[in-house]
């Protein structure tokens, strides 16, 4: 279900509720709670989280399945290994209560970034 998605039609097609053969028990605003909360899962979620969570189940579920797309997709995303060893030196090697926490937070950013070293 995570896409991409070129079109508006390939999200329906992989939206729970389309997918679950729309059983009488789960209409699209339970079909979308559960996608969100699927792709929520381990997500520390506020109040306010929880209200815009139950606010976006009320939308098409193509959209939510977009959305849930995007999530799961960018849960994926991984630093490389070689950067991510960098950054564990940079801060391995900090001081901090004497080093400039500046000079550190670029140098990790020029990691990141793949800039000047």
């Amino acid at each position: 279900m995570s896409g991409p998605f070129e079109t508006e039609a390939d999200a329906r097609r992989a939206s729970l509720y389309e997918t679950s053969g729309r059983d009488e028990d789960q209409g699209p605003i339970m079909a979308n709670t559960f996608a969100l909360a699927k792709a929520l899962e381990g997500v520390d979620l506020g109040e306010y989280d929880k209200r815009i969570v139950s606010w976006l189940a009320c939308y098409e579920p193509a959209m939510v399945t977009a959305i849930c797309g995007l999530i799961e997709r960018a849960r994926q995303l991984e630093p490389e290994p070689g950067k991510l060893a960098e950054v564990r030196q940079v801060l391995a090697a900090f001081d901090w209560e004497f080093d400039d926490r500046q000079y550190a937070l670029e140098h990790i950013e020029r990691i990141v970034t793949g800039g000047d070293q």
